[in-house]
């Protein structure tokens, strides 16, 4: 599998990096988000998945969340794929995701209605989510490609601050 790195970015001693990679399972394009921790070179670290809800991207925790600072603490990588297709070539619905329209909760309400109300397609559903994360985005297959876009993330100078300015009311309006 070849990951595509879209950007990554120094933040509480780590990296936090998103990607973008052709996923087998959906067909499509899937974008991920990971942050790593600083850490020893050869550390082993626990991994945390967070799966955002069913119309969510992984920039929903990525750009919105504050987990960096805690996992630098802990020593966690934290990994936020996108949790459905999206696009062109994107999966019917019927097979295998469930879609609800972004801010209407009676869809969201009907989604959640047609899931519990059968249990085989949880388990279907389940299973490829399962099979995604791990032959996909589990840390054995990606790690190579990761560690070299933060090895080359790393290598770049540090961006010059910004001047400094005074601020004033008018800087926020």
């Amino acid at each position: 599998m070849t990951i595509q790195t879209v950007s990554t970015n120094k933040s509480h001693g780590g990296i936090q990096g998103v990607y973008k990679h052709a996923s087998r399972e959906t067909k499509t394009d899937m974008t991920f988000s990971v942050y790593v921790p600083p850490h020893q070179a050869g550390a082993k670290l626990p991994v945390v998945y967070y799966l955002s809800g069913l119309t969510c991207t992984h920039a929903n925790v990525t750009e919105k969340g504050e987990y960096r600072d805690t996992c630098a603490d802990l020593g966690l990588i934290f990994v936020a794929p996108d949790t459905g297709p999206r696009g062109e070539g994107a999966l019917h619905r019927a097979l295998k995701a469930l879609y609800a329209a972004p801010g209407d909760p009676d869809d969201l309400g009907r989604c959640v209605a047609e899931l519990l109300g059968d249990p085989q397609r949880r388990e279907r559903m389940g299973a490829m989510a399962r099979d995604r994360i791990e032959n996909e985005l589990s840390w054995q297959h990606s790690e190579g490609a990761l560690l070299a876009a933060y090895a080359r993330a790393l290598s770049r100078p540090a961006p010059a601050p910004a001047p400094a300015r005074a601020l004033t009311a008018r800087t926020y309006l």
